[in-house]
């Protein structure tokens, strides 16, 4: 889409967005009850967020394509991390779209749940609020930098550390009631079941493991209530994901490790993977290895570390056929077929921290199958255990023992197509940078999937994604890159840290509950009780009024809904300039919808963390002055026949307060109750300022990942000239796309040969998704790296070399 079609197609959501919001804002003006004072209450505190998000949305649309990559043959690739922040906003807006929709249709509706709706809006708002932070610092980093320059380096990538460590984004709702909104309906379950799986995950971490069917069977009972409460689930990820030791984020992806589970996947993977007669490992022993290069003999020692001593360097390797040379590992009588004239060497991500060949053994027999050719796929050893430069030494020494052994491999090695996805991504580029080095035969094509070549704290656009991603959220990130660089934080500087930030958002007034504590009520806007000042205030004169007045009975749900919501949703779709001037001239009576007849039911059970509970003693007023209540020029709630205020068997109620429509900033549900700090909590801005400070420096500097063997993005351009081709793939939703696009930004600048493909609307770890269900974009995606792969083997249409 072009960037003008993009303008249009967000100044469209927008306005419909308004429309709804309108609706919503006459349908819920009365304040009948407490039900309809917390829709009124939100619809406001939408308003108020549209305009700021249409005002970033713009600023960083009119810039965005300027970060584009273009291939030597002029073709945009119109990918970038602006792009991707555009393309997370759009999917949000229309998610509140869909539940706008539902509060103003199906109001009078006998299966409309007001408590949830109410639920779901809050999170909504606090999910705008944050995103609006997130572009506002967005652009902020566009202002700053060049043309086509993604990374931000100096005060500004500091600066924006400090704000994204002491400003509190909502995180708890992107990864509670709004988890997975960026992606398609289809990946949603597969997303939602690693949170929960996460989220639960955690009890299992901290027990003694003696008890495993005990541990196990409360994984599942946890896992069950956090799929019921989405808001508990959200608070644990939020606390999980940002503040977590890479030891947690270790043993949570090196689930598929254990035994149990391996034992469980390789029964399945003879059921639904693809079937190859070898998958067995091999061992490359820790000898040194002696080859001829161009530049001389050259000789490869084993790494060595105080901690892993030496070590073997496991390799799994598969072949689809029984080849010459391969060792099969039992007799048979039946002939081996010829060696293979290819061989693709692959290098498995997991944040350099986690995983192993077998956590990618899926689609690693799929490429064995369809492409008719052995793989290999190297298990180098994993951080803080083993931090940089180990991990690229062993890939090095097994793509130099693979060279030495192709015939027991089955192949002539006539094609070598070295693949990396993740982290293993960055260690296939940095292992053909030693193999250039050494004078060592290089492979014949570089296949690179969603990897990171950057591994500073350099901010870039695509990298605010990980706010709010729920695959490789912000604490997982920088956890795997402290952890390669060896600088992992110990428990007590995780927990230090967490106490740094919570300090300082207290002294701004946000109070974030425990996501331990069960059942945690929201915190609220300090207030007397309004309930017993309620009950205990004196009548007024339009209590009087009131009791003069026969007790009649309400028109049923359906008549109040088709006499005044009907019209109000036919308007919404009415010319904008008539919509506008309809809205300044009628005066709506709306009763109370079947859905809204009382404030029972507005918050679920265990849900009371985002309460919107604005009730306060002095009246509210609007701009012009006049009460925020009023429905006709003459006529207030509780004083005329159309709004007398009756239950539903006839008894008269009293009319409710007045309720102030709070300010945007102002409002107590959007914060997680910002407010007027305590006492005890109250800081100088000064303090705060350096409290800051010393947060970002407990976060630690990744500055000494600028080596180039770490950050091959950040390499001198003789490094890497004379690379071979490199073809590299990303997504638009990953945090680490702006690494994608800035790495082939620099090849290209050098004369190398390049291409960058980026797959819209899938995750960071698409690879591993594919055996979870059908998708058209995962399978996309899976496609066009085992095209890249055939292209690099010089396999032709037909199949063959």
């Amino acid at each position: 889409m072009s960037v003008l079609g993009e303008y249009y197609s967000f100044r469209k959501i927008f306005r419909d967005l308004q429309k709804y919001i309108t609706v919503g804002l006459k349908l819920y003006q009365a304040r009948r009850t407490d039900t309809d004072a917390k829709f009124k209450d939100l619809f406001e505190n939408l308003d108020s967020l549209l305009g700021p998000l249409e005002t970033q949305q713009i600023k960083i649309g009119e810039r965005a394509a300027e970060f584009d990559f273009i291939l030597s043959d002029g073709t945009r690739v119109k990918a970038n991390g602006y792009r991707s922040l555009l393309s997370t906003l759009s999917s949000l807006l229309l998610q509140l779209h869909q539940i706008l929709l539902k509060v103003t249709k199906e109001r009078s509706s006998m299966f409309f749940l007001p408590g949830d709706h109410i639920s779901n809006l809050t999170a909504y708002c606090r999910a705008l609020e944050g995103m609006n932070k997130i572009l506002e610092n967005a652009a902020v980093l566009m202002d700053a930098s060049a043309q086509g320059q993604l990374f931000g380096e100096g005060e500004v990538s500091e600066r924006l550390r400090g704000i994204v460590c002491s400003e509190y984004i909502a995180r708890d709702v992107f990864y509670g009631r709004c988890l997975g909104f960026q992606y398609p309906s289809s990946t949603r379950p597969v997303i939602k079941m690693l949170a929960v799986a996460m989220a639960s995950y955690e009890r299992w971490y901290k027990a003694d493991k003696d008890n495993p069917l005990r541990q196990l069977m409360h994984s599942l009972w946890k896992g069950n209530k956090y799929l019921q409460n989405p808001t508990q689930m959200g608070l644990k990820l939020d606390d999980l994901t940002l503040m977590s030791s890479v030891y947690f984020v270790k043993a949570f992806w090196s689930i598929m490790e254990q035994d149990v589970v391996k034992a469980a996947m390789g029964a399945a993977m003879t059921l639904i993977s693809h079937s190859v007669e070898i998958s067995h490992s091999l061992e490359i022993p820790a000898k040194n290895i002696v080859m001829e290069g161009t530049k001389g003999k050259v000789t490869l020692t084993p790494p060595f570390s105080e901690q892993l001593g030496y070590r073997p360097i496991p390799l799994l390797f598969i072949s689809n056929k029984w080849r010459d040379g391969q060792n099969r590992g039992y007799s048979s009588k039946k002939q081996p077929q010829p060696a293979a004239s290819g061989l693709i060497v692959h290098i498995h991500g997991g944040g350099f921290v986690a995983q192993s060949p077998r956590s990618h053994e899926f689609y690693l027999r799929t490429w064995s199958q369809e492409l008719k050719t052995p793989v290999v796929s190297i298990d180098y050893s994993l951080s803080p255990e083993a931090p940089f430069p180990r991990p690229v030494e062993e890939c090095t020494m097994a793509y130099a023992w693979i060279l030495q052994n192709l015939t027991l491999l089955g192949t002539t090695g006539e094609h070598i197509v070295l693949v990396g996805d993740s982290a293993g991504g960055n260690l296939a580029v940095t292992t053909a940078m030693k193999i250039l080095e050494y004078g060592l035969r290089l492979p014949d094509r570089i296949v690179t999937v969603y990897a990171t070549f950057n591994l500073t704290s350099a901010a870039s656009p695509s990298r605010f994604l990980s706010l709010f991603d729920p695959i490789l959220p912000i604490g997982v990130l920088l956890n795997c890159m402290q952890a390669y660089s060896d600088v992992a934080p110990s428990n007590e500087e995780v927990q230090r840290r967490r106490d740094l930030r919570n300090r300082v958002l207290r002294a701004k007034g946000v109070y974030i509950p425990d996501p331990n504590v069960k059942n945690v009520a929201s915190p609220s806007v300090p207030r007397k009780n309004p309930e017993k000042e309620r009950t205990e205030a004196p009548a007024t004169d339009s209590d009087e009024s009131i009791k003069k007045v026969p007790p009649s009975r309400p028109p049923p749900p359906s008549l109040a809904h088709s006499s005044s919501t009907q019209p109000l949703l036919a308007a919404a779709d009415a010319d904008d300039d008539e919509e506008e001037e309809e809205n300044r001239s009628e005066d709506v009576v709306v009763s109370n919808g079947g859905g809204g007849g009382g404030s029972n039911g507005v918050v679920e059970e265990g849900d009371r963390l985002i309460t919107v509970d604005l009730s306060d003693d002095s009246p509210g007023t609007s701009e012009s002055g006049e009460s925020e209540t009023r429905l006709t020029e003459d006529t207030t709630p509780g004083t005329g026949p159309e709004t007398e205020m009756v239950d539903f068997v006839g008894r008269q109620k009293k009319p409710l307060k007045k309720r102030p429509v709070l300010t945007h900033q102002g409002t107590a549900s959007l914060l997680y109750c910002c407010r007027e700090p305590e006492e005890q909590d109250r800081l100088p801005p000064a303090e705060i300022e350096k409290m800051t400070c010393e947060l970002v420096k407990a976060l630690g500097s990744l500055e000494g990942n600028k080596n180039p063997y770490m950050s091959p993005g950040l390499a001198p351009d003789d490094m890497l000239r004379g690379l071979p081709p490199v073809h590299i793939i990303g997504t638009t939703l990953d945090p680490l796309l702006d690494d994608s696009v800035d790495m082939a930004r620099r090849l290209q600048s050098l004369g190398q040969p390049v291409t960058l493909n980026v797959v819209e609307n899938i995750p960071h770890g698409f690879l591993c998704f594919k055996s979870a269900g059908s998708d058209q974009d995962l399978e996309a995606g899976q496609r066009l790296c085992i095209e890249y792969i055939k292209q690099g083997l010089g396999i032709t249409s037909n199949g063959h070399p």
